[in-house]
Formats: structure tokens, sequence, C-alpha cells
């Protein structure tokens, strides 16, 4: 198959994965509505809806990637055609966008005292998934011939942190296991435990003075400053390349409270605007992180952001993804690894037929990622807010919480 065939059939096997995990997902959440419970709060239902698809993108660009190294030689590498590359790396920027959004009016209160609570609602709404993902790729490691060795222990820990996946059980490539999501729970985090209250400390120190948008736009320049400055130092970069969409975040909310920027990215040229946008930002780079890029990607991110009547995104089928959004994240990986590792049978498929699976493996993650929110993590999510809300920190009014 020439390549431009080969990727105008991937093309269509991402489309109709999206169409088909949304259509899943309305009919499960029909049949099963308690699945599909959400945490309470004055949520942006749009930004939800987005979250469930841009979960599902992730699952197509993984399943590209498993593609690439077990059908064409190329490694654990990202796709070559920059599109199918930003389905992973441009879906992670836009939920980091949505993590600083989600946070912004607490940060534009100041509200420090209410830190340690806040991050302790965050702890069960996180971890107990990571938990299991975790759990389940340390028992795949041992299935495929692993076996416990003396830095096991410690390595365990480094996963369970979402620092980094090293190898574990005599695996060294065990973060294939996977797909290597948990680099990007360590942003999160980071977000949570550094950048959160310093916004907090700023806008508590600017307020009476100037503008909420100001402390997260000087930090916005800060950063990208010391980007350019630091562009050579790898242990800098991925901190000043993923902190900017937190802050773009922060500044988009901040934006749209006011009417006139409200207004003008809701008109009805918005959804012409957001697909421009987006468009241009994957076709002319292959990472969202140039300067252009990000701009194109923080001009979708608003545009999305500042009107609730998406009928793409705010339909029963997309808010049933978004609640699942995170499991679908954290586990699709190994489902992936199981299918391209132990499914054999995938190898004797023509590149085509295996591309008609997509959908249907979308699926399969959806169905697990809604039994894996209704067990452990909208039932863990509940338990943080009751134990947050008996004393051990703060209490302050209920927010959205945190995609």
């Amino acid at each position: 198959m020439e390549d431009a065939a080969l990727v105008s059939t991937a093309a269509v096997a991402v489309v109709a994965t999206l169409v088909a995990a949304g259509l899943f997902a309305r009919a499960l959440a029909g049949l099963f509505p308690r699945l599909a419970a959400a945490p309470a709060g004055d949520r942006n239902a749009a930004l939800d809806g987005l979250r469930g698809f841009l979960a599902v993108s992730v699952v197509c660009h993984h399943f590209f990637i498993w593609m690439g190294l077990t059908r064409f030689g190329t490694g654990w590498t990202p796709p070559a055609f920059r599109p199918f590359n930003h389905l992973g790396l441009g879906a992670v920027v836009l939920f980091f966008m949505i993590t600083g959004y989600v946070f912004a009016p607490w940060i534009a209160r100041g509200d420090i005292a209410s830190w340690p609570r806040l991050t302790l609602r965050r702890l069960f709404r996180l971890q107990p998934l990571v938990v299991l993902s975790v759990g389940l790729v340390g028992a795949l490691a041992l299935a495929r011939g692993g076996a416990p060795g003396p830095g096991d222990g410690r390595a365990l820990m480094i996963w369970l942190s979402c620092w980094s996946e090293p190898g574990l059980f005599g695996i060294p490539d065990a973060g294939r296991i996977n797909a290597h999501v948990l680099w990007s729970l360590k942003f999160e985090w980071l977000f949570t435990l550094l950048l959160l209250p310093l916004c907090a400390l700023a806008a508590r120190a600017l307020r009476g003075r100037a503008p909420g948008w100001l402390g997260p736009l000087a930090m916005l320049l800060l950063i990208s400053g010391l980007r350019v400055v630091l562009a050579s130092d790898g242990a800098a970069g991925p901190i000043l390349l993923f902190a900017p969409p937190f802050l773009i975040g922060m500044i988009a909310h901040e934006a749209l409270a006011r009417e006139f920027f409200r207004r003008r990215f809701a008109g009805r040229w918005g959804p012409t605007v957001a697909a421009l946008a987006l468009a241009f930002a994957i076709f002319r780079a292959p990472t969202p992180f140039p300067p252009l890029q990000m701009a194109l990607y923080a001009l979708f991110f608003c545009c999305v952001a500042s009107r609730r009547d998406w009928p793409l995104l705010t339909g029963p089928g997309a808010q049933a993804l978004g609640a699942w959004s995170y499991p679908i994240y954290l586990l699709h990986g190994i489902g992936l690894s199981l299918l391209f590792v132990e499914g054999g049978g995938l190898a004797a498929l023509p590149t085509g037929a295996a591309l008609a699976l997509l959908p249907a493996l979308a699926c399969l993650a959806v169905a697990a990622a809604a039994l894996a929110h209704a067990l452990i993590e909208w039932p863990a999510d509940g338990f943080g807010r009751k134990l947050a809300a008996r004393g051990l920190a703060p209490r302050v009014r209920p927010q959205p919480a945190a995609p």
C-alpha cells in the first residue's frame, strides 16, 4: 500500500474511532447511568466533552505507534505523519490547558490556606487508578517472564510517583506496557505542588493592584524567555515545554470571564476559527510546542471554552466519554500491549484490516474505563472529598474536579 493510501486509511480509521467511541459511550451510559457519574460542581460541559475525545485520540496515537513498531520496524517513535503525532502530544497539551482553566478560580482567590485540602483531594482523584495501572503493568511483566529483583521496590515507588517508568521485574522496556502514559501525571503533580501555590501567591500579591491574568501572563513570558536561554538544557527542557499550557488555561479563564473576550470567541465564526486553528497547528509542525503552534492551540481552546452549546461536545455520548477520560487515558495502553504482544493474530492481518479494528478496540477501552471509573475512580474521589471536609485542611467552596 502506498504511503498516501495508508495515511488516508488511517485518517478514516481515526474519524470512525471517534464517532464509534461517542456512540458506544452514549449507549453504555444510557444502559448504566451510574457508570457515567461525574464530579459535582459548575462544570464547562464543552471542555468535559473535549476531554473525552482527547482521551480517545490518545488511544489512536498509541495504536499507530504499536503498528509502526510491530509492522514497519520504526521502533517506539512518534508517527511520521504530523497530525497523528498531535493525536498524542496535542491531546496532552489540551489536557493541561483544561487543568489550568479548572483551577483558575481557586488561583484568582489566592486562597493558599486551602491548598493542603485541594492537594489531598487531588491525591484521591489521581492516584488510585495509578496504583491499578502500575499493578497491572507489574502483573503483565511477571507473566511475560520477568522476576522480582533487588531494585524493583525502588522502581515501583518511582512508577507510583509518576516521575518515570524504569525497568521493572527484569523487563527494561516495561513502560511500553502502559504506553508510557504516566509521564503526563508527573507534570500534573508539578502543577499541583509548585505552579498552583505560586500562582495563588502571585494573585494575592497583585490583588487590587493589577488584573488577575497578569500573574499567569508574567510567568508565561518568563518561562518562554527561559526556554530560549536554556533551549539546550535537557533537564529543564520538559518543564519549560509543559508549563505554558497550564498557564494558558488560567489566562483563558480570566479572559473568558470578561464579556468583551467571551463574545468574540463565542461568535458565530467561533467553530470555523477553532477548526482552522487546530488544522493549521497539526499540519504545520510535528509537535504543539513551537510558539505559533501553541498560540493556535490556545486559540482553539478559547473558542471551545467560550461556549457551551457545541452539539458534538455537550451531547450525552461526549459527556460520558468526559467522565471516563482519565481511566481511558491511563489504562488503554495495557490493552494495546496485550493485543500487539500476546495477540499474535493481528500480525497476520492486512494493514487495512488491522486499522479497521481500531474503532472496536477503542470501544473496549471505553467499556473498561467505565468500569474502572465506577468501581475505583468515582468512589475514591468521593472519599477524598469527604476526608478533606473533615477538617484535615481548611474548608473552601466546592470546585470542579480536575481532569
